[in-house]
C-alpha cells in the first residue's frame, strides 16, 4: 500500500503544476500563440511541459515532503471527494469535446465560433472542470497523505481562481453580454442546483 500511495504522489506532483502552469502560459499571450498556429503551439507547449515533468520527477521526494502514514480514517472522506469529483468531470464533458478540454478555441481564432456552454450542469455552475479537479486533488491528497500534496492543493485553489480570472475575460471578449449574464446568473465554483433540463 505504501508503494500505491507514493506513486500516485508522485504522478500528482509530476504532472499536476505542468497542468495548471499551462493556463497561464495560454490565457495571458493568447494572441501570441494564435500567431504561431495551433500545431506549433500545442508542440512548443507539450515540450515545455515534458521538460517541467522530467525536473519534477528529479526532485519528486524533496517536493513530496513528509510521508504522513497509510491513515484509513482518511480514506473514506477521501473516496466520497473522488466521486464527487468524477461526477462533475462526467456531467462537464458529456458537454465538451476534446479540442475544447485542450484549450484549442484559446489558441485557433477560427475555432472560437464554439457556442457558449450553459446548458447541463453549467446551468448550475460556471466551472464545473475546476471543481473536479479541486475535489479530486484534495480525494488524492487524503488518500496518499504526504505533506507535499498538501501543499500542491492548498496551492491550487488560488491558481485555479487566477486561471478562472483569465478565462472568463476570455469568454467576455468572445460571448460579450451573454457571458456577462450567465455570471450574474450562476455561480463560478459552489453549484446552485436546478431542477434538470438536460433529460
Amino acid at each position: 500500500m505504501n508503494s500505491i500511495r507514493y506513486w500516485l504522489a508522485v504522478i500528482l506532483v509530476v504532472t499536476g503544476p505542468p497542468a495548471v502552469v499551462w493556463w497561464f502560459v495560454v490565457h495571458p499571450f493568447v494572441g501570441f500563440w494564435r500567431r504561431l498556429g495551433k500545431l506549433l503551439s500545442s508542440l512548443i507547449v507539450l515540450a515545455l511541459m515534458l521538460v517541467a515533468c522530467y525536473f519534477l520527477y528529479q526532485a519528486r521526494d524533496a517536493l513530496l515532503g513528509r510521508d504522513l502514514g497509510a491513515n484509513r480514517l482518511l480514506w473514506a472522506p477521501a473516496f466520497i471527494l473522488f466521486v464527487l469529483s468524477a461526477y462533475f468531470d462526467a456531467r462537464a464533458k458529456k458537454h465538451l469535446k476534446l479540442h475544447i478540454m485542450t484549450g484549442m478555441p484559446e489558441l485557433d481564432p477560427e475555432d472560437s465560433g464554439t457556442p457558449m456552454l450553459k446548458e447541463g450542469i453549467y446551468a448550475s455552475v460556471r466551472h464545473p472542470r475546476y471543481v473536479a479537479v479541486i475535489v479530486g486533488i484534495a480525494a488524492f491528497a487524503l488518500f496518499v497523505n504526504y505533506l507535499g500534496i498538501y501543499v500542491f492543493t492548498v496551492l491550487t485553489v488560488p491558481a485555479l481562481w487566477l486561471v478562472v480570472i483569465l478565462e472568463e475575460r476570455e469568454l467576455t471578449e468572445r460571448y460579450g453580454q451573454e457571458y456577462a449574464q450567465y455570471q450574474r446568473e450562476v455561480p463560478m465554483f459552489f453549484p446552485r442546483f436546478r431542477p434538470r433540463q438536460d433529460r
